[in-house]
């Protein structure tokens, strides 16, 4: 994967030249990632407008099906404070952010009446972020995964979360993670995860940019609540981006993405949440979205 980044013109700068530049944040599920800082404020506004074709979470169907009868909305919205930036020492930059995700879609997976036909999630999350040195970051995120309207019960978590950006062996290319979570209030076992997401800009006059995430999960000790064993999933995708330059800075940055990914799950994860998740092995599904900063 390296050596077909390299030949399609991998443009990135090392992690440090990149870190005065970049604001540090996590999702609801613990992955961390950046952004670049566009104002001098210490206090950032980042969010996000799009659909998903299919939802499924960390290998395990997640609410909507893989059919064209079931596209979702998705939005997004997070507060990012810097609480620490530039510092000399070990912690450098140390960032706070609170945020809540949300998914929509028409579902006809309850067939009583009286069940809502539209399937509402909402994770409200919060995490810290801090930058080690010049390569490693780590972050903690509680995340809730929530029903407003009642068609699944509330679960609870807490990610632990490493990233490393230094260039020794191309690391500063493939952007690996490492991620551990486990369950703080229905559930049990606990969920590892490895993920790279390398990124380049296939015409040098471009600002498209095109990352290929990969990510490799297993739930340890009953996680998914499936059987007792060790169920894994792997994960490829494909994903453009492209700044908008038409909207005035003044506004902030804003940008599109689009991407398709390959999920390719054991058995015991289609099994997970049957009969809702009739999906094989294999599911492939997409996503579009329109993406903020201020």
């Amino acid at each position: 994967m390296v050596l077909i980044a390299a030949a399609l013109g991998f443009q990135a700068a090392s992690a440090a030249e990149d870190a005065s530049k970049e604001v540090l944040t996590t999702d609801s599920l613990g992955t961390i990632s950046s952004f670049e800082r566009i104002k001098p404020e210490k206090i950032h506004l980042q969010g996000s407008i799009g659909a998903i074709s299919a939802d499924y979470s960390r290998g395990r169907y997640d609410g909507i099906k893989e059919d064209p009868r079931y596209w979702g909305g998705a939005v997004s919205v997070s507060i990012i404070a810097e609480i620490l930036r530039d510092r000399p020492g070990m912690v450098s930059d140390l960032y706070l952010n609170v945020g809540i995700e949300n998914t929509f879609a028409e579902t006809d997976l309850f067939p009583d009446s009286r069940s809502p036909k539209t399937w509402y999630e909402s994770n409200p999350n919060a995490g810290l972020v801090m930058r080690a040195g010049k390569d490693w970051q780590f972050g903690i995120t509680f995340g809730a995964f929530t029903s407003p309207n009642g068609q699944f019960g509330s679960s609870r978590e807490i990610a632990f979360t490493g990233r490393y950006q230094g260039a020794a062996l191309f690391m500063d290319k493939l952007n690996p993670q490492v991620k551990i979570a486990v369950p703080v209030s229905d559930g049990k076992g606990v969920y590892a995860e490895l993920s790279v997401d390398p990124g380049f800009k296939p015409f040098s006059d471009s600002r498209f940019q095109i990352n290929l995430p990969v990510v490799f999960g297993m739930g340890i000790d009953d996680y998914y609540g499936a059987d007792k064993s060790t169920p894994v999933y792997g994960s490829l995708g494909l994903v453009g981006s492209m700044p908008l330059k038409i909207v005035p800075s003044d506004y902030g940055a804003w940008s599109v993405k689009a991407g398709a990914f390959l999920l390719v799950r054991e058995t015991a994860l289609t099994k997970a949440r049957k009969p809702l998740d009739d999906a094989d092995n294999t599911v492939i599904y997409g996503s579009v979205s329109l993406v903020f900063v201020f």
